[in-house]
């Protein structure tokens, strides 16, 4: 199925650990048996997601679906945040607690990024601009530094709230605050949830 979608090497090929054997392994002997490339350059094998305890299957008759989720009062950013805080290896666990946990911690973020943006619309002040590119710069090397170390959404994100949080939203002046947002916008396009 893949072939017909894609001619050349995907960037990263996911899915569960239960697919890491006999699966996985399979898929890979027969695309590069008659493909001149790899299929992909990183393959990402998930642990599961628990639901009640045990892993999340049809057959448990455990299954949690997003119109569920979403009837509850959650939006797709923070189902999806849900879903990707944390590291891929480790098992997810899903409770009422945890899935409220997750989605104030992301609303915590973008209240505080609507306050930046509210910045933006500032007169600008008679004192110095901050140091060009300096939020920029932190953010991004936070961000880039714990993505790299294996996917790890959870520091990634703890780390850019830290700074963001850090941020006396109050003295920033248009230029810091556009420098700020613009940083955000760029690592949200990894992420999708905090815009």
């Amino acid at each position: 199925m893949v072939v017909r979608y894609f001619d050349e090497t995907l960037s990263i090929y996911c899915g569960g650990i239960d697919n890491l054997y006999r699966h996985h392994d399979y898929n890979l002997a027969i695309l590069e048996s008659f493909r001149p490339y790899p299929m992909a350059r990183y393959w990402l094998h998930c642990n599961h997601l628990y639901v009640d305890g045990r892993k999340m299957s049809k057959s448990k008759g455990n299954i949690l679906y997003i119109d569920d989720l979403k009837k509850q009062g959650y939006n797709r950013s923070e189902i999806r945040f849900f879903l990707i805080f944390g590291n891929y290896r480790e098992r997810m666990y899903y409770s009422d607690e945890n899935m409220r946990a997750s989605a104030n911690k992301l609303r915590g973020l973008q209240k505080t990024v609507k306050q930046i943006e509210k910045a933006l619309k500032k007169k600008p002040s008679s004192s110095p601009p901050g140091k060009s590119g300096h939020s920029y710069n932190r953010l991004k090397r936070i961000f880039v530094k714990h993505m790299d170390n294996d996917l790890n959404v959870k520091d990634a994100f703890d780390g850019l709230c830290k700074i963001v949080y850090g941020t006396k939203v109050d003295g920033l002046n248009p230029a810091e605050a556009s420098e700020i947002i613009k940083s955000l916008k760029d690592i949200d396009e990894v992420l999708k949830v905090i815009f």
